[in-house]
């Protein structure tokens, strides 16, 4: 397991974010995705396990910011603002309540850990997050 504090900028309390580096208590980490919502794009990426390079190639940045979401955690970049003009992400910051800029990676939790959601899981959530554009949020859940 490798531990790393991710989070530390302009009063927010930090978060400790463990991230295995191989299997989870013994599961099968083969055909595994996190969700990529880029605006109004939402992308099933392939992960067998969640590294911290990982997220970086997928966010494109150095400092991440685990915001807790409805199923999971969003990784988002945490210095977006004072790198780029603002470029709110719509999809995310509706999914998880909160004001989210540039790229969000949504990974799943599992005794304080990262990983990755099976292909079904991760197939139903990305339709649930698509489907917050549309007026009536509430019918996107009663599927």
């Amino acid at each position: 397991t490798i531990g790393t504090s991710v989070g530390t900028r302009g009063g927010r309390t930090k978060a400790r974010a463990k991230i295995k580096k191989d299997r989870i208590g013994g599961w099968n980490m083969a055909n595994r995705y996190v969700i990529k919502i880029e605006n109004f794009k939402v992308t099933l990426v392939p992960c067998e396990t969640i590294t911290l390079d990982f997220l970086r190639e997928q966010i494109g940045c150095q400092w991440m910011e685990p915001v807790p979401a409805p199923d999971g955690y969003l990784i988002v970049d945490e210095e977006f603002l004072l790198k780029n003009p603002p470029n709110r992400n719509i999809l995310a910051s509706r999914y998880s309540g909160n004001r989210l800029n540039g790229t969000a990676v949504l990974v799943n939790v599992w005794d304080d850990d990262f990983i990755p959601y099976t292909k079904l899981e991760a197939e139903v959530l990305a339709e649930k997050i698509k489907c917050i554009n549309d007026n009536d949020i509430n019918k996107c859940y009663n599927k």
